[in-house]
């Protein structure tokens, strides 16, 4: 019996001193260590042996981290308030994002304003907001030194305790990343010999890997030929039974597949960067002996993609590779090696941080404190069974070998109390525009797209290409099926027969302008042939056809001046029967035939004749107005050598313009050169900016992107052809259910559109076919159901019982219907 009790007494205080979690005498520092767009599942912790070492080797992994909005804003905002997307008004990178209501609302609330009023000396360090724009100091934040607006390396701007500071391209001094290190450290250093008894608590946020992915000059050989990003899933495609956004993805090309090897290179490179400041960090700690009272925690605010389902690159999808992110922690009471399964979330860091300094976590927060994962229960003893290893109702203790045959801690938490085995993923938009959206879907019907209105209308006679005169716009179909509607153009004059002839083209480039010369010889010309007395109204009477043809829209036909089609003699006026019954005299005086007068009906008809004809001029009068405008890019050319204008790809030399050159417009050509080169240069510049434009990719409702050549500041640069892509949608909204637990392992979605996904992870764990379709009703009725609960939860009882509920009435209704069928 005595060696019985000895043992077990042995065991007892071993793993009393490895788990029993105790709070510091002291107040423990806390330190959070934020990236940007820094995925798990491509694999861009591979980068970071540092971290992994001490943090990892030092403290837990958490293998099942999830945000809850795969996006920049929202989900920085659920991480600094413990709160979801639709508690804290924040839904997307722009009008919402850093808005009025954020600043009056639940910025005030973020966990650094608790930490202050708790005696911590606190500090912000690093990307803030997306929309930030230096204007105010967030409460809770004693030292404040924050990036204005998004991620940058170099060039950027600093809100220093409510002073800007701008950084330019040098190394050494403005690097970001290396910047915002030594000044947290600093901060940390100066406090403890200051203030030796008061806690600190630090955010450090750093803009890797987001881009332009700029990495350190020393770390820019690393990385080539990397690519753990091309996962299962990597240019998986078609997918039909997928959400839209999806489904028009096609296979990457080779330069897009080129694009994604070289994207993975750049952003591993930023992240070696924070692998050394996590270092550094830790061993300042060390040397002044307070790493063991030192909460340390490394996460991410979203994962990524890089290929994945042709998705070139981003992130805001519902999927495993955008929702997991990599999230480590040490510190006192924290076992040290040791995986853990149990879900975490993005929400859940304010209400752990809150409650590692001892504060009492606030009602409105929708996460739980992580630190109940390592916690025995109050005033109840643990009752120890030995099955092989040591298992306890608190939690449970294993030794698994990993994918390389080590051996690995599994630390699972099974204790009584209950655990979370789903969350809310949320990608959504204000009141007011869900609103908008389901009132036009309403009156359109969900079968109505805007391409489906768009062909609809393209199919009027008044869109049929090609442009024909008084026609305003035409139907262009594009190279992806999809139609646009583009205003008509000015139009080429029919080609000639004569295949000699030599052209004199207006100057493209002038666009409308003329030089001086050209000016004054059209002043000279109109002079001499257009007067306002001699103009032949006689030619626009209804019914009467031209003596000449009607150009095509757009282009000037040019007659011989022996015609004499402008020199009317004024006595014509006189003589144009403008309206037979009636004749207006040069003093304003009508006079009409007695016919006109002879009952109300003859004079209500001659009326309605009257204003046929007014209306027939009027039209005639625009008519003209449309060649009028169409005279401002001509020049007066002789009619034998009227000839078609090339196309801008035809190098065809222009003889005729060189030939028809005055001795003194040659004279002053060189000074003409001289003079509008500097204009014509910055004229250039911005039709290339506008031209680039117009070359990237388009697709209805995307949102499409480019790179070129000049996108990457720093080596390794991006040396082949411009690549663009549309792989996002502002309208991509969605609400989904994630659950993980003993029996299930899936993935439910409802988009806006009603569109509907369903992923079984167990068979199924790369996602990649949809099982919506094989959902029973009442599951899917259950499901539905479930998610509009977790839609509209507000705090962590209600947003984080919702399907524990769900699962025990599922467990009591299996144990009732047993009960039933064994009776």
């Amino acid at each position: 019996m005595k060696p019985d009790i000895v043992t077990w007494t042995v065991v007892f205080i071993v793993i009393s001193c490895k788990f029993v979690q105790s709070r510091p005498r002291k107040p423990p520092n806390i330190i959070l260590i934020l990236t940007d767009d820094q995925d798990v599942v491509l694999g861009s912790m591979s980068a970071m042996n540092k971290t992994n070492h001490h943090l990892a080797r030092n403290g837990a992994n958490f293998i099942n981290a999830f945000v809850t909005t795969p996006l920049c804003c929202p989900s920085r905002s659920s991480i600094l308030t413990g709160m979801y997307e639709h508690n804290t008004g924040v839904f997307d990178n722009q009008e919402t994002c850093v808005s009025k209501e954020w600043i009056e609302g639940p910025e005030k609330r973020n966990f650094g304003a608790y930490l202050q009023q708790n005696q911590y000396r606190t500090g912000y360090f690093g990307k803030y907001l997306n929309r930030y724009n230096g204007s105010h100091i967030p409460d809770g934040w004693g030292e404040w030194v924050s990036l204005l607006q998004n991620s940058r390396y170099y060039n950027y701007s600093i809100n220093r305790n409510g002073n800007i500071h701008r950084h330019g391209d040098n190394y050494y001094r403005d690097y970001f990343p290396d910047l915002i290190a030594n000044d947290s450290l600093t901060f940390f250093r100066l406090s403890k010999m200051n203030y030796p008894e008061l806690p600190v608590a630090m955010v450090v946020s750093f803009p890797g890997p987001h881009g332009p992915e700029d990495g350190a000059p020393r770390y820019q050989h690393l990385f080539e030929g990397n690519q753990l990003h091309r996962t299962t899933t990597w240019n998986h495609v078609p997918n039909p039974d997928k959400h839209w956004i999806i489904q028009v993805m096609e296979p990457m090309s080779d330069l897009e597949m080129a694009f994604t090897d070289a994207l993975q290179r750049k952003r591993l490179i930023t992240l070696v960067s924070v692998d050394d400041a996590i270092q550094k960090l830790c061993l300042e700690l060390e040397s002044i002996g307070e790493l063991d009272n030192t909460y340390i925690i490394f996460t991410s605010d979203h994962g990524y993609h890089l290929g994945q389902f042709g998705l070139v690159k981003g992130k805001s999808m519902p999927y495993d590779f955008d929702l997991r992110v990599p999230f480590l922690i040490r510190g006192p009471g924290i076992p040290q090696g040791v995986e853990v399964p149990n879900m975490v979330l993005s929400i859940d860091l304010a209400p752990t941080i809150l409650d590692m300094a001892g504060i009492l976590i606030p009602d409105h927060m929708d996460g739980v404190s992580i630190l109940k994962l390592f916690e025995q229960p109050g005033n109840r003893q643990c009752k120890w069974k030995h099955l092989g290893m040591l298992e306890q109702k608190c939690w449970k203790y294993k030794n698994k070998r990993g994918p390389n045959g080590k051996k690995k801690k599994v630390f699972r938490y099974v204790g009584t109390e209950p655990w979370r085995d789903t969350f809310l993923v949320e990608r959504s938009r204000t009141d007011e525009e869900l609103e908008r959206y389901y009132n036009k879907t309403a009156r359109l019907g969900m079968q109505v797209t805007k391409g489906d209105k768009l062909r609809e209308e393209c199919e009027k006679p008044e869109y049929q290409p090609p442009c024909k005169p008084k026609q305003a716009k035409e139907c262009i179909l594009l190279a992806d099926g999809s139609f646009q509607i583009r205003k008509c153009r000015k139009r080429e004059l029919p080609p000639t027969n004569e295949n000699n002839r030599k052209c004199v083209c207006p100057n493209e480039k002038k666009k409308g302008r003329m030089n001086k010369e050209e000016k004054k010889q059209q002043r000279t010309f109109l002079k001499q042939h257009v007067n306002k007395e001699n103009i032949k109204l006689g030619r626009f009477i209804e019914g009467e056809e031209p003596s000449i043809e009607t150009p095509t829209l757009g282009t000037v036909a040019l007659v011989n001046d022996d015609s004499n089609i402008y020199q009317a003699d004024s006595s014509l006026l006189n003589h144009v029967v403008v309206d037979p019954k009636c004749q207006v005299f040069p003093n304003s005086t009508v006079y009409c035939i007695s016919d006109v007068f002879s009952s109300r009906k003859s004079i209500q008809e001659h009326k309605a004749f009257l204003q046929r004809q007014i209306d027939s001029v009027q039209t005639q009068l625009k008519y003209l107005r449309v060649i009028k405008n169409s005279l401002k890019d001509a020049k007066v050319i002789k009619k034998e050598k009227l000839c078609v204008c090339p196309k801008e790809n035809d190098k065809t030399e222009n003889i005729y313009a060189e030939e028809r050159q005055t001795p003194k417009r040659k004279k002053n050509q060189k000074t003409q050169e001289r003079e509008s080169k500097s204009v014509e240069t910055s004229r250039s510049k911005r039709r290339g900016r506008k031209g680039r434009k117009e070359l990237v990719c388009n697709k209805p409702n995307m949102n499409c992107w480019q790179h070129d050549r000049d996108h990457w500041r720093t080596p390794p640069y991006w040396t082949d052809e411009m690549i663009c892509g549309c792989t996002q949608s502002n309208n991509n909204t969605y609400w989904c259910l994630r659950t993980i637990n003993k029996t299930h392992d899936f993935l439910y979605c409802e988009f806006i559109t009603k569109f509907v996904e369903f992923f079984n992870h167990r068979t199924d764990p790369h996602q990649t076919t949809n099982l919506a379709h094989l959902l029973d009703t009442g599951i899917r009725r259950q499901l539905h159901e479930q998610l509009a609960d977790m839609k509209a939860c507000v705090g962590s009882k209600d947003c984080t019982t919702k399907s524990l509920n769900y699962n025990k009435k599922q467990k009591a209704t299996n144990k009732k219907q047993k009960k039933r069928n064994g009776s």
